[in-house]
């Protein structure tokens, strides 16, 4: 164990705060040519987030990934953040990491290529689903594409995807939607183009880099597609490369499972009709 990670193990709530309070405000202080929304960017967090932060009265800590945020724009560990009290010389003169927080800027990192143009590389699709026995789960395959639109259209960006393209049993599921961005995050809304009319939503994490997305783990909503459809959640991977044989079999459903032992989480139409039961009569 590391010496500040020692630390955190001694320390208390109160302790990390006070500390990470007075590393904040001496970042906030010391870069005094910076508006707080341009020190927030800088920092890759939120405005709001950092105010919060300053308030004296703030009494959370922040959580792993929005600190991971500020060390790594600082150049800073994210232990020394909550064991150490910074003094300025530690501080950075140049950000040593650019992030552009523009949504614009930072969707392009998603980029395959053009409508016009075609893609120049897709994303490979990796989940997990049940085999016609019903008893086994396997990896399924897909394709997703993020394209850019001529600029006289109204949506900027244009998503395609297609499900199930290593099952020769199956008819692959053709979607096409949207990609949108929040503070930290990258959503996907897709609609499918048959009949039923289906939708799914692929939620990423975005990833602080400013090279293009190589791919990661994300949360898949969509509807079952069983005896009873039902909403239902589950992990997707995605890559810009392609995953060998033996990972595929080996490595990927250990990846896909939560907790190590179901890869989907279902509400069926009984648990919904005993929620709608219990629920409070005014």
């Amino acid at each position: 164990m590391k010496r500040n990670e020692e630390k955190i193990y001694f320390m208390n709530k109160k302790q990390l705060l006070a500390i990470f309070h007075y590393n904040i405000q001496l970042i906030y202080k010391t870069y005094t040519n910076l508006s707080l929304t341009k020190l927030a960017n800088k920092l890759n967090i939120p405005s709001s987030t950092l105010s919060r932060f300053i308030d004296e009265k703030n009494d959370i800590l922040p959580q792993t990934q929005t600190l991971y945020r500020i060390s790594k724009s600082l150049g800073i560990s994210m232990d020394m953040l909550l064991t150490e009290k910074l003094n300025k010389k530690q501080l950075p003169q140049i950000f040593p990491f650019k992030v552009h927080r523009e949504e614009e800027k930072r969707i392009k990192r998603y980029l395959c290529g053009k409508v016009s143009e075609g893609c120049q590389e897709s994303f490979k699709l990796y989940y997990l689903n049940t085999d016609l026995s019903g008893n086994r789960e396997l990896i399924h395959e897909g394709e997703l594409q993020v394209l850019a639109k001529s600029e006289n259209e109204e949506s900027e960006y244009f998503v395609i995807a297609d499900f199930g393209l290593n099952i020769e049993h199956k008819k692959k599921k053709h979607y096409e939607g949207d990609i949108s961005i929040s503070a930290y995050h990258v959503y996907m809304n897709l609609k499918a183009t048959g009949i039923t009319k289906e939708r799914l939503l692929i939620v990423l994490y975005d990833q602080i880099s400013d090279s293009s997305y190589k791919g990661g783990l994300g949360l898949l909503i969509s509807i079952s597609r069983g005896l009873k459809r039902a909403p239902c959640a589950q992990k997707i991977i995605l890559s810009k490369n392609p995953f060998g044989q033996n990972e595929k079999e080996e490595i990927l459903p250990q990846l896909l499972k939560c907790n190590g032992q179901i890869s989907l989480l279902q509400i069926t139409e009984e648990q919904d009709q005993e929620v709608y039961k219990m629920l409070p009569v005014l």
